[in-house]
């Protein structure tokens, strides 16, 4: 470092460096700690996973069943496929699916498997962030517990005891294996805990730069890759990686980043591949269904207040610490004090919401992205690293060592606060799955009852009913059905009514029955109104999950809707 030496008098002794400030020559943690450590991260996740599960009805929220119905149908079928034995770049997780489907072709059931896999992708997450955390400790400035001082010989900066980094780091650990937002996740059968692993993993990856670049660059873009089968957008962790990696050499900095974006590339590539033999479209179906345009426009400024009282109420831990860690980057990012694996992270954090709100949205996805913005949660775990990271790097400059330790101490017990809000957030997702049993689940052991195996349904809400029944699946949203989700489309393009669109795929598909929320639907109910037969209806006056308190089954006769009749 420019301008700075480093003073050590090897005749100083314990006592009389303490007197001075610093600290004594440190001591390696054992490896023994960390390993008990890990071990009661992985008890935390699973404790606190099952308590959540103990909490609520043997059952999911509707994503959480749109997930199990895909792993189910490919454990069974060897495809992705929703009912209707047509491949469909319906599921947004892919690496998710697969996971869960392995429990389904040894025989589990969905009562255990899906949040027994989703705790040990949780405790993951929290060693991924000890291990980027470690990662990033060799970039600063002093080592060996030795006090840097500049030029002048004013103290400048200190080393971090190592067992106060050790605590500090297994403290982001317990924090995000704690979170609400994540045990919430991970309880409902969701990619989310897996999704941050991988994302810290690759940046880790990143930050432990070998003297190989072309590998360790293929060895983030892999990772970032299978970021992005969990969650698409975690391909802007490839993106920002590699304008990192371009900033670390004078030479040929373009070449040294492709191993990883070409490494992101393959991995990625079969869900392209799946989406354009399907549809003839690179993402998901549910980008199109809920998006009108990549880019729209500038940040919309309502959902980024959203965004923000979402982290208020569910994680204002992240989002304090947050704010610290990106005050030290600020402040040291000029002076190439801070470690590329953090920019990352904060980098990442900061797009993820500005993404969302740059897109053009339909009305399926005017608010928050998805229930309680679960897709804005992935980015908690890198909000943590760089709060933690931004601790240590507050401490390093804290010359009296009684202040150090009180830093550390009040931010673990600022970080500990929330874990009084679980129980709460505990309620909230038994009230879920529960408002998910007496709507979707109960409407679909009712149609079940009442119509042949084979029988085609349409609804707007489809994860229960997918997995409750062997019915063929129109999605009136267009996630899982590939004609519905062009339909749609091509109605936007052509500034047609939506419900036209959606009229004229049920034409063409003739269901037996319709499953939906008739407040959605005014003007389908209309037209199909002559051939209507009313079958059973649930009005959950409690709900606070599903988009309509509303739910409907109509049974359809084909022979008395006009076929002439075009709704316009």
């Amino acid at each position: 470092m420019r301008g700075v030496t480093v003073a050590r008098d090897e005749s100083t002794t314990e006592g009389q460096a303490s007197k001075r400030g610093d600290w004594p020559a440190p001591r390696r943690v054992p490896p023994i700690a960390h390993a008990v450590a890990g071990l009661l991260t992985f008890a935390l996740a699973f404790s606190l996973v099952g308590y959540f599960r103990h909490k609520s009805d043997p059952g999911y929220t509707d994503d959480g069943w749109i997930h199990l119905t895909f792993a189910r149908n490919l454990a069974e079928t060897g495809r992705l496929t929703y009912g209707d034995g047509v491949w469909t770049p319906g599921s947004t997780a892919p690496l998710w699916t697969v996971l869960l489907a392995a429990g389904f072709f040894v025989g589990t059931n969905e009562t255990w498997w899906p949040w027994m896999v989703d705790a040990l992708c949780l405790g993951l997450a929290g060693l991924a962030a000890v291990w980027l955390l470690a990662s990033v400790a060799r970039h600063r400035p002093c080592a060996d517990g030795v006090r840097c001082e500049a030029a002048s010989g004013r103290p400048r900066s200190v080393e971090v005891h190592p067992w106060a980094s050790f605590a500090l780091r297994w403290c982001c650990a317990a924090t995000l294996v704690s979170s609400g937002p994540l045990v919430w996740s991970a309880a409902g059968a969701m990619e989310v805990p897996l999704t941050i692993a991988l994302i810290l993993a690759a940046v880790a990856l990143f930050q432990h730069h070998s003297g190989r670049p072309r590998r360790a660059a293929a060895a983030w873009g892999a990772c970032a890759g299978l970021a992005a089968l969990c969650r698409p957008e975690c391909l802007i962790v490839a993106i920002i990686l590699g304008g990192l990696e371009c900033s670390r050499g004078r030479e040929h900095r373009f070449v040294r980043t492709l191993p990883g974006w070409g490494a992101c590339a393959l991995v990625y590539s079969p869900s392209v591949i799946l989406g354009l033999a399907a549809t003839g479209l690179p993402f998901p179906n549910t980008f199109y269904a809920k998006a009108t345009a990549l880019v729209e426009g500038a940040p919309d400024p309502a959902f980024i207040a959203g965004a923000l009282a979402v982290f208020r109420d569910v994680a204002p831990h992240a989002g304090g610490l947050f704010v610290l860690g990106g005050a030290m980057v600020l402040a040291g990012v000029g002076r190439g004090r801070v470690p590329l694996g953090m920019i990352a992270c904060a980098a990442f954090a900061i797009a993820l919401p500005l993404a969302y709100a740059s897109m053009g949205r339909t009305a399926h996805f005017v608010g928050l992205a998805g229930v309680g913005g679960r897709y804005l949660f992935p980015m908690i775990g890198p909000m943590l690293v760089v709060g933690f990271w931004g601790v240590e790097a507050l401490m390093t400059r804290v010359v009296r060592r009684g202040l150090r330790l009180c830093i550390g101490a009040v931010v673990i017990l600022a970080v500990a606060a929330p874990a009084g809000d679980l129980p709460a957030i505990a309620r909230t997702f038994a009230h879920q799955v529960w408002d998910t049993q007496v709507m979707q689940v109960a409407m679909a052991d009712f149609l079940r009852d009442r119509l042949l195996d084979d029988a085609t349904v349409a609804a707007n809400d489809v994860g229960a009913l997918g997995f409750r029944t062997s019915f063929r699946v129109v999605d009136l949203v267009g996630l899982v059905s590939n004609d519905v989700m062009a339909a749609l489309r091509a109605a936007r393009g052509q500034g047609r009514q939506p419900e036209a669109a959606l009229m004229d795929v049920l034409r063409l598909r003739r269901p037996d029955a319709l499953l939906i929320f008739p407040r959605w639907y005014p003007d389908l109910l209309r037209e199909l109104e002559p051939g209507l037969e009313f079958m059973g209806k649930i009005h959950n006056e409690q709900n606070i999950t599903s988009a309509d308190a509303l739910m409907v089954a109509y049974r359809i006769d084909w022979e008395k809707i006009g076929s002439n009749a075009v709704m316009e």
